[in-house]
């Protein structure tokens, strides 16, 4: 069994000990929510009608999660399900069951027990490309690639398991948790070691950094858009203005 449980902070503190010698893989599901629907109920999977899952916010019903067909629609998660309708007649509309879905998404984490002893489920925070709440999936693979033939060899195999079994999926490598986690989702497929992890990060909106909204928006208001923006700034001015959290993010 995978070991899902360790907390992703957890993790970055032992790999602050230990260097810079780990390598990780972040799997990115942004369809989690539908495309697992989708696998439980197969009239869903044979519709080409667009799904949506809703929750109820301070009154409204609103969508928590999209599938491909609603997002070209022109859909978007946060908006009023009544809206939506209005907009797409045809649309399959379920109520999200949060907990049913994040005991399957742990179930998920220890089936990728046979690619890494340690497994971990990355809670998600609120950027806006959000679908799905349930998180991320990180896998300490150092000194594992090699029994799937290589790096590319194994990101290639992992992401391909999930595309089979019906889930969209990206993924990508880093020897950072945090950098992991970014390319995954803002630059899926990429494999980096070494120093040009830094440059790779640069091009990347500051929500890749795993900040709360709040945070990034403040950021973009003062022209600071991207990681590399933030690269050379003065350190204590940043902690002063945003605190901790965003030196940690970026270290």
């Amino acid at each position: 069994m995978g070991l899902h449980s360790k907390e992703p902070r957890e993790q970055e503190k032992q790999q602050e000990k230990q260097g810079s010698d780990r390598l990780y893989l972040a799997l990115y599901l942004p369809r989690w929510a539908t495309d697992c629907l989708k696998r439980h109920e197969k009239q869903l999977a044979l519709s080409s009608a667009p799904l949506v899952l809703y929750e109820r916010e301070k009154g409204a019903m609103r969508l928590q999660a999209l599938d491909e067909a609603a997002e070209r629609a022109g859909l978007y998660r946060g908006q009023n399900l009544s809206d939506a309708k209005a907009l797409c007649p045809d649309l399959v509309v379920r109520e999200m069951d949060r907990e049913y879905l994040g005991a399957l998404f742990g179930s998920l984490a220890d089936w990728h027990a046979y690619a890494s002893p340690i497994v971990c489920i990355c809670p998600t925070v609120s950027i806006p490309d959000v679908r799905t709440s349930f998180g991320d999936l990180l896998l300490d693979i150092t000194g594992v690639s090699h029994l799937f033939g290589g790096n590319r060899q194994m990101l290639t195999h992992v992401t391909g398991r999930l595309e089979r079994a019906g889930f969209t999926a990206q993924g990508a490598m880093a020897e950072s948790i945090g950098g992991a986690w970014a390319l995954a989702r803002f630059d899926p497929g990429r494999i980096v070691e070494g120093e040009e992890l830094q440059n790779h990060l640069g091009p990347l909106p500051v929500h890749a950094l795993r900040l709360d909204e709040k945070l990034s928006f403040g950021l973009e208001q003062m022209g600071l858009k991207t990681i590399g923006s933030l690269y050379g700034r003065d350190r204590k001015a940043l902690r002063a203005r945003f605190g901790d959290r965003l030196i940690e993010r970026l270290d």
